[in-house]
C-alpha cells in the first residue's frame, strides 16, 4: 500500500471537498508524534506584529455549517491568490480502463463566490495563541466577497484504493493522490481591500535551493483541532529552507506524482503547512531599489505528506499571474471577470 501518499479527504457541507492540507485539501497520515523540535505554521507563532498582513483567510463556502477555511495572499488590492483545490470542491468520479475509480477536480468544479477576510491584530494583545474563540481577538477584521477564477490548467486526480462495499459509495478517505497540476486559483474581489494592507510582490526569478523563507497560514495544525471544533482563524508564521528539487522524485512519498519544475518542497526540519494552511504563501524577504523591506511571493501551499510540504511555484506561472494582476487593476476587465463568474 502506498501509505505515505494516502490523504484523508474530508466531506465539508454537501459537496466533496478535496482538502490536500487538512483544512482545505487533505492530510497525509502521520505515524506517531511529530519530532519534538518540529515547528509548524499551525500552531507556529502568531503574527502579532502584523508582519504578513497580505496573507488572508478564505472561507470557500457561504454555508454556515461548513467550517472549513483556507489561506491566501493578496497580489493586488483586489486580487487574491490561493490554491485551486481550496475553491474547487466538486470532483467527478471517472472509471479507469482497468476498473479503477478516479476522482477528478478541475476548473469545472469551482465555487463561484468566496469570502475573504483580512486581519490586523492589536500588537499589545497578550497570549494571542491561547485564545480559543476568534470573536475574542482584539483585531480589526474586514470581510470581502470575491469571484473565483482557477488556473486554466488546474487539475487534481485521486485514485481509489480497495473496493467499496456492495450498494455503497467509496469513502473519500479511500483515495490517493495520482497527480497535481497548476494548483492555483485567483479571487477577484468586488472592491479593493483597505489601502493600509500591503501587497505581496510577484517574484523576478525562481527561488534558489537552500533559501530561507517564511510560511504563513490560518490553520490550527495537525491534531490541534477537535472534531467539530471551530477553526481559530489565527494567522501564524514559521520558517523553513527550500529543499533540493532533485530530491522530489527520490522521495518514496512523491514518486510518480510530482516530477515537474512547478513544485517547491520543504521538509520537516522547519515549518510545514498543515490543516487550514492550504493556499497560504511562502515569502522571501528582500529589499527593493529604495532599500525598503518587501516580501516576494515564492509559492502557494498545495499539499503535504508526513514529512514534506509541497508548494506550487509562483515564478513558473508568472505570465498568467502578471496578466491577471493587470486585469484586476482595470475596472472594465475586472467587471467582466465578475460578471462572467455570475453567469456560469
Amino acid at each position: 500500500m502506498r501509505h505515505h501518499q494516502r490523504l484523508f479527504i474530508q466531506i465539508l457541507s454537501s459537496a466533496a471537498l478535496l482538502s490536500v492540507l487538512g483544512g482545505c485539501f487533505a492530510r497525509t497520515s502521520v505515524e506517531g508524534p511529530p519530532a519534538p523540535r518540529r515547528l509548524t505554521v499551525g500552531p507556529g507563532k502568531p503574527d502579532v506584529a502584523n508582519r504578513h498582513l497580505s496573507s488572508v483567510m478564505i472561507k470557500a463556502s457561504v454555508e454556515q455549517r461548513d467550517r472549513s477555511i483556507c489561506s491566501g495572499v493578496l497580489i493586488s488590492p483586489s486580487l487574491v491568490l490561493t490554491a485551486g483545490h481550496c475553491v474547487c470542491k466538486n470532483g467527478r468520479r471517472v472509471q479507469g480502463p482497468n476498473g479503477e475509480e478516479r476522482l477528478v477536480f478541475n476548473g469545472s468544479s469551482c465555487q463561484q463566490r468566496v469570502i475573504v477576510k483580512t486581519y490586523v491584530y492589536n500588537p499589545e494583545q497578550e497570549n494571542l495563541d491561547k485564545i480559543n474563540d476568534p470573536d475574542d481577538y482584539d483585531a480589526l477584521t474586514r470581510h470581502y466577497t470575491g469571484r473565483v477564477q482557477p488556473h486554466p490548467r488546474f487539475e487534481v486526480t485521486l485514485i481509489g484504493s480497495g473496493s467499496a462495499a456492495a450498494g455503497t459509495e467509496r469513502r473519500l478517505d479511500d483515495y490517493y493522490v495520482e497527480s497535481v497540476r497548476a494548483d492555483l486559483a485567483l479571487v477577484f474581489l468586488t472592491k479593493d481591500v483597505d489601502a493600509k494592507i500591503p501587497i505581496a510582490e510577484l517574484p523576478d526569478d525562481e527561488v534558489p535551493v537552500g533559501t530561507r523563507v517564511e510560511l504563513v497560514g490560518y490553520g490550527v495544525g495537525y491534531g490541534q483541532q477537535k472534531p467539530g471544533e471551530q477553526m481559530i482563524e489565527l494567522r501564524r508564521v514559521g520558517d523553513n529552507k527550500v529543499k533540493d528539487k532533485k530530491e522530489l522524485v527520490q522521495s518514496e512519498a512523491l514518486k510518480g506524482v510530482l516530477a515537474d519544475a512547478e513544485k517547491i518542497v520543504f521538509d520537516r526540519t522547519g515549518a510545514l503547512a498543515l490543516g487550514g494552511d492550504s493556499g497560504g504563501p511562502c515569502l522571501q524577504m528582500k529589499r527593493n531599489a529604495k532599500g525598503a523591506v518587501v516580501f516576494s511571493l515564492v509559492g502557494i501551499a498545495s499539499w503535504s505528506t508526513a514529512n514534506e510540504s509541497i508548494f506550487t511555484s509562483v515564478y513558473q506561472h508568472r505570465e498568467w499571474l502578471g496578466e491577471r494582476k493587470r486585469c484586476s487593476r482595470n475596472e472594465a476587465c475586472r467587471s467582466r471577470v465578475i460578471e462572467q463568474s455570475e453567469t456560469h
